[in-house]
């Protein structure tokens, strides 16, 4: 056999090279003799895999083919034949199959693997019936971490989760089984998402247990490249044999389930349960719905008018997108709004809104009407790199004087990154579009940096006015607010205004302007512009037509009726 070369790796892409020493005159004697009796055996012919182990324990992999020598008929006990090092061969279909079954980034099993190991704990339950669980995970917020502190920490980040995932779940560690022939699984489906294989639990608690156990390692820091970065999960649970008895579509299942666990507030975990796939399917439908609309061009504009407390009169409009759907009718905002923010359809639709309502302005403006309109913008069209540009591209489309536009932001939107805020709030005053805080003291800016934006207007959440003007805490907060834009010469505008009572609380306290229904809904343009034709005021129609009724309690028809 002579002098063996070998590479010794610790794993399928280690390097480094050193020889092996050659087998003992006995061993090898030994091996040649075994060779030619197996050739023998099957006629004279050999065809066999080696695997040789050196005194290093190190192994090599061969290859032999040959046939048994013969002199007048009889074997000599020789063979004539070839021996090949597949070693190297050997080496890279262990690579190929690693890289078939396993993730790179974390050396977690893939989607590949798990589903095998699924299917093999899915007929175990059934053969023996064992309960068992798959936990799908996702961690909050990834994306926003990844952009902010680059690819590189991103990295790090799943590979910590990775090492955590498998500490958390380690059988030693774990919640006690009904058998001792249990098996865990941590594994990689992809991008931020991981998924669990628990067996053999005495009931599905077991795995709310370890989903809670994961959800504490999981959220306590991590210093990844200098930076300390604090992460949730949130988990979804889905059983089987209960919930479903094939790999595909239990994990469907605990995928809806970890949505749910989102929307709920993330960093918490749920178990699936048969209506979340129901309303999955009619979100699924919904989004398909919504895609189509934007190329069809089913959103209108409404516009709600916002009056002038001292004079009574129409000082401007929030235009509100609506959806028209031409089988389901008008589509409810609080269905198709928050699926557009997490599909990424709002910077399509929100673009379009802006534009509409600009379009609109500008024919107020040459019609001689002197009327603002405001625009939401959400944090997500805020976040877009070409978001300055696309506004200076459409007022300058529509020839707009910008005077009479207002963007309405959140708090949450201007206290994500204040310095870049501050910057592009500036870029827009530039522009001489106005700025409108909106829900003002729902969300978590601090008063110290509110003085840092160049705002124009605060306007106070529709939950502060609701009870005014009977509610002490709420009467306190409104209060607060107006003084404070005051002092910081903002303008107020008190939304959801619904009684007299609280038209005439928040005018004897400094509020400028109000909206709600005891003016108006939100109406199509067409009635708008009758309510901008008529030039009358609508708080003077208000004190003159509308019955005094408790807030929250008119109807959609009874609202239309008390526009002027």
């Amino acid at each position: 056999i002579g002098t063996l070369k070998h590479r010794s790796r610790k794993g399928p892409a280690a390097g480094g090279g050193e020889l092996c020493p050659p087998p003992r005159r006995e061993q090898r004697t030994m091996l040649l003799r075994g060779l030619a009796t197996a050739a023998s055996a099957v006629g004279g012919q050999l065809s066999v895999e080696l695997t040789i182990r050196c005194r290093d324990e190190a192994e090599r992999h061969f290859s032999a083919q040959g046939e048994t020598e013969r002199v007048d008929g009889h074997s000599t006990g020789w063979i004539v034949g070839v021996m090949q090092d597949i070693s190297e061969r050997k080496l890279a279909d262990a690579e190929i199959e690693y890289m078939a079954y396993y993730d790179a980034l974390t050396d977690l099993p893939n989607r590949e693997s798990f589903h095998d190991s699924l299917d093999r704990a899915l007929a175990g339950a059934d053969r023996h019936g064992r309960v068992g669980a798959v936990l799908f995970l996702d961690i909050d917020n990834f994306k926003r971490i990844n952009d902010t502190l680059g690819h590189e920490t991103g990295d790090l980040l799943l590979r910590e989760v990775a090492d955590r995932l498998k500490s958390a779940v380690r059988d030693s560690d774990t919640v006690a089984r009904g058998t001792d022939k249990n098996h865990t699984e941590v594994a990689r489906l992809g991008g931020d998402e991981f998924t669990v294989l628990l067996t053999d639990l005495r009931n599905g608690a077991d795995a709310a247990v370890v989903a809670q156990r994961i959800r504490g390692v999981l959220s306590a820091p991590m210093e990844l490249g200098g930076y300390e970065v604090v992460v949730t999960p949130s988990i979804g649970i889905a059983l089987f044999p209960g919930d479903a008895r094939d790999a595909e579509t239990l994990l469907r299942f605990a995928d809806i389930a970890m949505y749910q666990a989102k929307r709920d507030g993330k960093n918490g975990w749920r178990f699936y349960a048969g209506k979340m796939n129901t309303q999955s399917l009619e979100r699924l439908q919904l989004e398909a719905h919504l895609r189509r609309a934007i190329e069809a061009q089913q959103f209108r504009l409404f516009y709600q008018p916002q009056i002038n407390l001292m004079s009574g009169e129409l000082v401007g409009f929030e235009a509100l997108v609506r959806w028209q759907h031409p089988d389901l009718g008008l589509v409810s905002p609080g269905s198709f709004i928050p699926l557009a923010e997490e599909t990424g359809l709002i910077i399509p639709m929100g673009e379009w809104v802006i534009d509409e309502a600009c379009r609109q302005l500008s024919l107020w403006q040459r019609a001689g009407h002197r009327v603002g309109v405001s625009v939401n913008v959400s944090a997500t069209q805020f976040s877009q790199t070409n978001f300055l540009d696309r506004i200076g591209e459409i007022l300058a489309g529509h020839a707009l004087d910008p005077d009479g536009l207002e963007f309405e932001v959140t708090e949450t939107v201007i206290m994500r990154n204040v310095e870049e805020t501050v910057e592009a709030l500036r870029k827009i005053k530039q522009m001489g579009v106005r700025l409108a805080v909106d829900d003002f003291g729902t969300g978590y800016s601090s008063l110290s940096y509110l003085k840092r934006f160049p705002l124009d207007k605060l306007k106070i959440d529709r939950s502060f006015v609701l009870h005014l003007p009977d509610d002490e805490d709420d009467a306190i907060i409104a209060q607060a607010i107006m003084v404070l834009a005051g002092r910081l010469n903002l303008s107020v505008v008190a939304e959801g205004v619904e009684t007299e009572a609280q038209c005439e609380f928040l005018r004897d306290h400094g509020c400028d302007m109000v909206q709600g229904y005891l003016f108006s809904p939100p109406v199509p343009v067409e009635q708008a512009e009758e309510l901008l034709a008529s030039g009358c005021g609508l708080l003077d129609a208000v004190r003159n037509t509308a019955p005094r009724q408790p807030a929250g309690t008119a109807s959609g028809s009874e609202r239309h009726q008390i526009i002027c």
